[in-house]
């Protein structure tokens, strides 16, 4: 199973339109890798622009197919191309900033960093996908290395040995005051 960004330019598909009507997301265009992408590889969505960013994730549920695409939100029609069906299992309340993922020492390889005019998809290595994964996890409020829910009783003694702090509290109580 691979993983993959798919990049969207917002000068060339109307993404937010497309969702502002309704339309479910079934496909993406793809110009690189068409014989590799398959049913099962996971990928998120990149959005370019001031705000780039990624905005959704899914999986694949096929191959590429060949055939015209619905030409309601593109801003230009450059015929047939190749499709990858898909499905959205996310779309993200709150965008994963570009300068979150370049920060991340794991992302300094991705292409989507390097060359972000190049074509959907862009491969991403087991590294940089669990990169991705965990800034995901961080938008969406969930703490990677934060494992307790509301409600989780732990003891003190663990907690402190995991992430930090002091064992005990010392009382700060004033001297008394004398007066002469």
């Amino acid at each position: 199973m691979s993983t993959w960004l798919l990049s969207c330019n917002p000068k060339k598909f109307d993404l937010e339109g497309h969702r502002r009507d309704g339309r479910v997301l079934s496909s993406w265009t793809v110009v690189r890798y068409v014989s590799e992408v398959a049913a099962g590889d996971e990928f998120a969505l990149w959005v370019g622009g001031p705000d780039a960013g990624v905005v959704a994730y899914g999986r694949f549920t096929g191959p590429a197919e060949y055939g015209q695409p619905d030409l309601r939100y593109w801003a230009e029609d450059r015929g047939p191309r190749h499709f990858v069906p898909l499905v959205v299992d996310k779309w993200l309340d709150l965008r994963v900033p570009k300068g979150r993922l370049a920060s991340d020492p794991r992302m300094t390889g991705a292409t989507i960093l390097r060359q972000p005019f190049a074509g959907s998809p862009h491969r991403v290595t087991e590294e940089e996908w669990h990169a991705v994964r965990q800034a995901i996890e961080v938008s969406e409020g969930k703490d990677p290395q934060w494992d307790l829910d509301p409600g989780d009783e732990i003891r003190r003694v663990y907690l402190h040995a995991k992430h930090g702090g002091a064992l005990r509290t010392a009382s700060l109580r004033a001297a008394p005051q004398t007066t002469s």
